[in-house]
């Protein structure tokens, strides 16, 4: 069985989480190539949250990247943006989890906030339901 020995661990997807598919003219000499199962996928690295990534690692988190593309496409894009170094483990983006409490109810509050979603994932398309979110103590 193998182990993670760290309690402080931080999950972060790939597609449209560390890479952006979207940009405006102006970004696009920020655009990096990817190669990808026999063709080049062009990508906008997003800077918010590779930062936030040095940063949780800098503060001394085990940090895993996975993507719904599998663990290949997670480990290729870790390489093309230089997160090797703060990466301790890529892998596929679990399908499902089994747990007696719902993970808005032990996830969301420790790792995503309402105000962080709406600073971090302007301009996304994938913040529309995730600025739903919200804390406990934001439902009340």
């Amino acid at each position: 069985m193998k182990e993670i020995s760290e309690d402080r661990v931080v999950c972060f997807d790939v597609d449209r989480t560390l890479v952006t598919f979207n940009w405006t003219p102006d970004q696009e000499s920020e655009t990096v190539e990817i190669w990808k199962e026999g063709f080049v996928e062009r990508v906008l690295p997003h800077k918010k949250h590779i930062k936030l990534m040095r940063e949780f690692k800098a503060r001394g988190f085990f940090i895993i990247v996975w993507s719904d593309g599998g663990k290949d496409w997670a480990k290729k894009v870790a390489e093309v943006l230089g997160l090797s170094a703060y990466v301790d483990i890529v892998c596929s983006k679990p399908l499902w989890y089994v747990d007696d409490v719902p993970a808005n109810k032990w996830m969301m509050q420790r790792v995503y906030k309402k105000e962080f979603l709406n600073e971090h994932m302007e301009g996304e398309d994938s913040d529309k339901t995730w600025k739903t979110v919200y804390t406990d103590e934001e439902k009340e």
